[in-house]
């Protein structure tokens, strides 16, 4: 552009200097009526976050008219559904010491692997999640203590468990009460032995798998020393005298049979089945010295008095004896917990209140009653005695590992 040129767009005002625009920016910025302009506020590219915002805004506006302690229920309820969710799901593991006082002190740092209750529940796909921390651990031998099927009736969660532990760690099971019979209901027609043709499928299902089922005394090793182990339920049964029952018994329905009497038919194969389960007790306790340690399984926990009650019958030769150890279940640690309570109610009349507001130490852990030991474990999953209370509360699944001790801890010897 000519000189001339730039002289006429001045005059015309088609160019300005750079102070000229600046001091009309400036000028138009400037607010009316002395209200600073807002200042744009943060977007994010290409979204438009106006929506969301406004909900907040609404959102937030009817929060503060509601009252005070509303607020605060909700917030409980949303506590409480978290802490429902870590406490269903997370299996814990509980290691306890249990000192056998008077026994071969070889049993040292035997560690036996306790689990109850699984009632037919899953941790993740073919229990992946239980068998994950199961297989972390150390130990030799498995105890399921019962209800491991449950009321549902379907064994397929307790196979996938039993398929999932490692080789070489031998599982023993008992039945529980939510559990299916352990007899069919009608003898299989078949030529088998005579445990298969009485022994429910998920019992058998079970032992198809490599555990064993403990329905009658048996012996196991525990570092080179033999130990026996048996249902609790046959601590306080008069041997001799049950075999010739059942003896009497069997002669009758073998009479009946050939008579072509249909019930007699029907029991018979039961009947002679508890026959070998009455020989068994009765030759192991003939076999049994007493330096022996004996080890009782139940599923629902032994009264005091119970247990109590093995001691006076410990030197009559018809009955097993004192039990050094008794591993129990079936109360889940009361299922629900509360804060700094604990369980506020287990399914036993037996105690004190009918189970309400129990001792904790009743509900699980270890006690000791006269010179047995008595562990109760809190299991995997809910009680079927206790329908209204379907999930765990402030009460994580449990696995538990127990070292076995046969060395009295030194705090226990003075000086």
């Amino acid at each position: 552009m000519s000189e001339e040129n730039k002289r006429r767009a001045r005059r015309g005002g088609e160019i300005r200097s750079a102070r000229d625009v600046v001091a009309e920016l400036t000028e138009q910025n400037k607010p009316s009526g002395g209200t600073p302009p807002k200042k744009p506020g943060r977007r994010f590219p290409g979204i438009d976050i106006s929506p969301i915002t406004e909900f907040l805004k609404k959102a937030y506006a009817r929060l503060k008219v509601i009252p005070y302690w509303i607020k605060i229920g909700i917030a409980a309820l949303l506590f409480a559904f978290f802490a429902l969710l870590f406490s269903s799901t997370n299996p814990v593991v509980n290691n306890t010491v249990i000192t056998v006082v008077g026994r071969d002190s070889a049993i040292d740092n035997y560690k036996i692997l306790v689990i109850s209750d699984l009632n037919g529940r899953r941790f993740g796909d073919k229990q992946v999640q239980l068998l994950n921390q199961i297989n972390q651990l150390s130990y030799s031998i498995v105890f399921c203590l019962g209800d491991m099927v449950g009321e549902d009736g379907d064994p397929e969660p307790f196979y996938e468990l039993l398929e999932g532990m490692p080789a070489g760690r031998q599982v023993y099971f008992i039945a529980g009460d939510s559990d299916p019979s352990p007899y069919v209901s009608s003898v299989r027609n078949e030529e088998a032995p005579l445990r298969q043709l009485v022994l429910n499928d998920w019992i058998l299902g079970a032992e198809a798998r490599g555990a064993i089922y403990v329905d009658a005394p048996m012996k196991i090793e525990i570092n080179g020393v033999e130990v026996w182990l048996a249902p609790a339920s046959m601590l306080n049964v008069d041997a001799g005298e049950t075999l010739a029952l059942w003896k009497e018994q069997v002669e009758q329905e073998k009479a009946g049979y050939l008579a072509g009497i249909a019930a007699d038919t029907h029991s018979l194969p039961f009947t002679s089945y508890r026959l070998d389960r009455a020989q068994i007790l009765n030759d192991t306790i003939t076999e049994m010295t007493d330096g022996e340690m004996l080890i009782a399984l139940t599923h629902v926990p032994c009264s005091d008095e119970f247990i109590s009650s093995t001691a006076t019958l410990r030197y009559d030769s018809k009955y097993l004896g004192v039990p050094d150890i008794v591993f129990a279940a079936h109360y889940c640690g009361g299922v629900m917990n509360l804060p700094l309570i604990g369980a506020f109610y287990v399914p036993d009349s037996t105690l004190e209140r009918f189970g309400w507001l129990p001792s904790q130490d009743r509900v699980s852990g270890l006690r000791e009653v006269d010179n047995t030991q008595v562990f109760v474990t809190r299991g995997l999953g809910t009680c079927g005695d206790i329908p209204l209370m379907p999930f765990r509360l402030f009460n994580n699944p449990e696995i538990a590992v127990i070292t076995l001790s046969g060395t009295m801890p030194q705090n226990m010897l003075g000086n």
